[in-house]
């Protein structure tokens, strides 16, 4: 496929355009201007990363052979840093894959499977800022009173969290640490934020679009004009939806669209901050 028809992937047509600008809540009015922020950095993301993986065992045997502090941080931080920064390229290229498909389904009015992917694309970005956020203060707060050459500087909270950002699953496994944590003990916590009390009922019609569910059965439904007056009526039930005016459904999934595409890029922003503290304070 060329890049430009790469790239026009990452657009909404005019007619979906035209139906965002008619819906109430302006995360779904202003999903495309959200979605460009998100756009605007795949030139600066390298389209291949060589991540320098170093196994625990590895490390702590490298630490354990080395004699001075600010030697000893810079090995530790430069491992913390490798690891963050493949989170951060990891995640932008996931969400793309998330965001471009929905697009394309939005486009072509398949507005269910686009509010599937939306849903998986909230997800993605909830953990994302969430997670970076939690690196980028603690790496802050650390960094003020720091002394390299005079202590050993850990953070065994942040590597937790940093093994269950890339490593996290919900699968069996032997290793707790790499069980992922719930997405709705961390969705509650961003809510609570200004203009994100969208984000709760917003997951969770997308969720009941997600599972076998009325919302997601109904789109392929179509009513008669006189059914609200009737108590017997035919339903017409159709091969494709196609319901082209503003819902609840096309409401909530540009909402989470665009809300998606901003909160990815900032964590990506939030993690090239804590890189730079790193840099500054123990690299």
């Amino acid at each position: 496929m060329s890049k430009n028809k790469i790239q026009n992937l990452a657009y909404l047509n005019s007619e979906v355009r035209k139906l965002a600008l008619k819906c109430e809540h302006p995360f779904a009015r202003d999903c495309v201007g959200m979605l460009d922020t998100f756009f605007e950095l795949e030139s600066e993301v390298p389209k291949s990363y060589d991540w320098k993986f170093t196994s625990t065992e590895s490390l702590a045997e490298k630490l354990s052979n080395i004699q001075g502090n600010d030697e000893w941080n810079k090995v530790y931080w430069r491992d913390f840093a490798e690891n963050l920064q493949a989170f951060s390229v990891s995640s932008f290229y996931r969400q793309l894959g998330i965001l471009r498909p929905a697009i394309r389904a939005l486009n072509t009015g398949e507005f269910l499977a686009g509010a599937v992917l939306t849903r998986s694309a909230l997800e993605l970005s909830v953990w994302s800022i969430s997670s970076t956020n939690i690196i980028r203060n603690t790496v802050n707060e650390l960094a003020i009173n720091s002394r390299p050459t005079d202590n050993r500087y850990m953070a065994s909270g942040l590597q937790t969290l940093l093994v269950k950002m890339l490593w996290g699953t919900r699968l069996d496994t032997d290793h707790s640490e790499m069980k992922q944590t719930n997405i709705l003990t961390v969705l509650p916590k961003l809510a609570k934020h200004d203009s994100a009390e969208f984000l709760i009922p917003a997951y969770e019609y997308l969720s009941e679009v997600t599972h076998p569910n009325i919302v997601g059965n109904s789109e392929y439904w179509e009513y008669p004009e006189s059914s609200k007056y009737l108590k017997d009526f035919t339903i017409r039930i159709t091969s494709s939806p196609l319901n082209l005016k503003p819902n609840k459904l096309l409401e909530y999934t540009l909402g989470a669209l665009g809300w998606s595409g901003v909160c990815q890029r900032n964590s990506m922003m939030q993690a090239r901050a804590a890189l730079e503290v790193i840099g500054e304070n123990f690299l």
